[in-house]
Order: C-alpha cells, then sequence, then structure tokens
C-alpha cells in the first residue's frame, strides 16, 4: 500500500438501529468508546496478520448537539424496495 494522501474517512453506524447506514456515529463522544475498542481491535489483527503496527488516530470528535437521529419512518421501515424490467420476482 502506498503512503497515505492525508485524508481520513470515518464511518461508525448502530446497525441495529440505523440499519440503512444513515445517521454516521463517529466522533461522537456518546460512541468514543466503542470507538476506541475497535480501533484496538483493528490494530491488533493487522498485528496479528503480519503487518506492522499501524497509528490508527481516532475521529476528530464532533459536538454532541450535530448529532441527529434518522426518521423512525425510514429507520424501522426503510426506503421501499425498486424492481427493475431487467430483474426477476
Amino acid at each position: 500500500m502506498g503512503p497515505s494522501l492525508g485524508r481520513t474517512c470515518w464511518a461508525l453506524y448502530d446497525l441495529e438501529n440505523d440499519p440503512h447506514e444513515l445517521v454516521n456515529l463517529a466522533g461522537f463522544p456518546s460512541h468514543a468508546e466503542v470507538a476506541a475498542r475497535l480501533r484496538e481491535r483493528l490494530v491488533r489483527r493487522i498485528v496479528e496478520a503480519g503487518e506492522a503496527e499501524p497509528v490508527v488516530e481516532p475521529a476528530i470528535e464532533r459536538p454532541a448537539r450535530h448529532q441527529a437521529m434518522a426518521d423512525p419512518e425510514v429507520r424501522l421501515r426503510g426506503p421501499k424496495p425498486v424492481r427493475f424490467g431487467h430483474q426477476r420476482p
């Protein structure tokens, strides 16, 4: 793998409550502990695979006031699937 381009994109979703991945929870204080555990697990697995230990920095903290919840109608029922003409029923 080549050198980093200096861009980092973090994503953390609660798939049980947000199965359509509408609300990115990365960087919110409410999910910092979960993110830290996942970072540690990722580093451990990379090292176990024989790679050099990477530096995985946490996502930039975002104020909780910016945390939004997905619309319950979308979150619970989801968008209706669309069948295209070439797809079989």
